[in-house]
């Protein structure tokens, strides 16, 4: 987009706002940072100060308010200045170098995984998560499983909904509690007797209740 093209000062940093939100965190509620682009620029930054600012929230005993702070980047208008590698190729292997030191332990998924929570989805201290799974998972599955991965802090569901074909499937009301004394809760689901041929998807509608940016890291798992 070509700022200078555009009429006023208003409608100058209203665009450029927009912009900026279009390429980072665009999405709505549930799809937030849907638009994330892993551009050089957008990551040095957006992504990188962010994570900057998290960890030393994090490291003062602090919670870190996503909204607020990428609220405050979209009404910047300044770019870092770029600096230029002077051996392009030194410099990637060397970043290739540090990335294969990375225990694939750390970074491994759960076999039956769907879904994920992080203190990045708390920026609202009750919130419901959606994602989908194939019609072939939940005729299958018997239940769900919520496993902490990591973090001080304990957070809570309480309603599960599976959806598909404009109805209601299951609706699991829970009171469970996920953290570092309760690591793993497992809600058997009852499901409605299947009378007609699902949707190739069907949509899971979790609630969740914790305090803004709660640091609690988990995973959700069917169980079959």
């Amino acid at each position: 987009m070509e700022i200078n093209l555009i009429g006023n000062q208003y409608e100058k940093k209203l665009y450029s706002k927009e912009a900026r939100r279009l390429i980072s965190t665009w999405g709505g509620p549930s799809l937030h940072d849907y638009s994330a682009r892993v551009w050089s620029g957008v990551i040095r930054d957006f992504y990188v100060p962010r994570w900057e600012n998290y960890f030393k929230a994090m490291h003062d005993g602090k919670t870190f308010d996503f909204a607020s702070w990428d609220e405050t980047w979209y009404d910047k208008d300044s770019l870092s200045p770029i600096e230029a590698y002077s051996d392009p190729l030194s410099s990637a292997k060397t970043l290739v170098q540090a990335a294969s030191a990375i225990d694939y332990n750390l970074i491994k998924k759960p076999e039956h995984t769907v879904d994920f929570w992080s203190p990045f989805e708390f920026r609202k201290a009750e919130f419901t998560q959606s994602f989908s799974i194939t019609h072939e998972q939940f005729e299958k599955m018997k239940g769900i499983r919520f496993m902490h991965l990591r973090g001080k802090d304990t957070i809570l569901i309480d309603n599960i909904v599976f959806a598909a074909n404009k109805r209601n499937w299951a609706n699991e009301k829970c009171n469970i509690k996920i953290g570092p004394k309760d690591k793993n809760e497992i809600i058997y689901v009852k499901k409605d007797v299947i009378t007609e041929p699902l949707s190739k998807e069907v949509a899971v509608y979790i609630s969740f209740k914790g305090k803004v940016s709660v640091d609690s890291y988990g995973a959700i798992e069917l169980i079959y």
